[in-house]
């Protein structure tokens, strides 16, 4: 799994990559929710266009198909979103972070 959180001027938004199948079409679930999916329809990848109102897991997953072994993965991620936006005032557009989730632990930083 990749997060990769781009901060401009007027914008911040984030790129979850669940996993690396060839994205087929994109889906706009709300106007800053837009997911990649595969040519199955399962998600590929989700796309925030803004970081002031993460969706949880369930939201996503109820509209569209997440593999199983993503689902974890998308739940740590947008986790992990959820408190990099609200401690953090100084993401630049260099800013990326790599996790995996880790049985018995949260997150892992690579």
């Amino acid at each position: 799994m990749k997060i990769q959180v781009t901060q401009a001027d007027d914008m911040t938004a984030a790129y979850i990559e669940l996993n690396s199948r060839a994205i087929k079409q994109s889906v706009e679930l709300t106007p800053d929710v837009i997911v990649d999916c595969d040519e199955f329809d399962c998600v590929v990848g989700i796309e925030l266009l803004s970081l002031s109102r993460i969706p949880r897991p369930q939201d996503i997953e109820n509209k569209v198909h997440v593999h199983t072994e993503d689902q974890k993965t998308l739940g740590v991620a947008l986790s992990h979103l959820m408190r990099m936006s609200a401690t953090s005032g100084s993401l630049t557009s260099r800013s990326q972070v790599q996790a995996a989730p880790v049985e018995g632990r949260e997150l892992e930083a690579h």
